[in-house]
């Protein structure tokens, strides 16, 4: 469950508002008085809102993996990051070569940054 204070659904950050995507009154809440009726409700009555808090709809789009080795992709990504500059690589090169291995690994699909 997330409070929302900026309304990042809302230009120009709605690219941004992926638990938004949801819907009403399930993972986003604009105050902590509509946050606590909502969690009140699903105590008393947890057929009111049964979908209160799962964001699995979008979790795909967070982490393709979902398989809790990020620690160890982020290790590997630092690992050929920190072998390029200990080749003398500049940054953006080493940079970009780091991306290439993930992406030969990994798939250019999860690739943020671009190839």
């Amino acid at each position: 469950l997330f409070l929302d204070y900026e309304k990042i659904d809302q230009e120009p950050m709605s690219a941004y508002g992926v638990f938004h995507s949801l819907g009403p009154n399930r993972c986003v809440f604009y105050s902590e008085a509509s946050l606590k009726k909502a969690i009140q409700e699903y105590i008393q009555d947890p057929g009111s809102n049964p979908e209160l808090g799962d964001a699995s709809p979008v979790l795909d789009s967070l982490d393709p993996f979902r398989d809790g080795q990020a620690g160890r992709r982020m290790g590997e990504y630092m690992e050929w990051y920190l072998q390029g500059l200990d080749q003398s690589l500049d940054r953006e090169t080493a940079l970009r070569q780091a991306s290439r291995n993930y992406a030969d690994k990994w798939g250019e699909d999860k690739v943020v940054r671009g190839l």
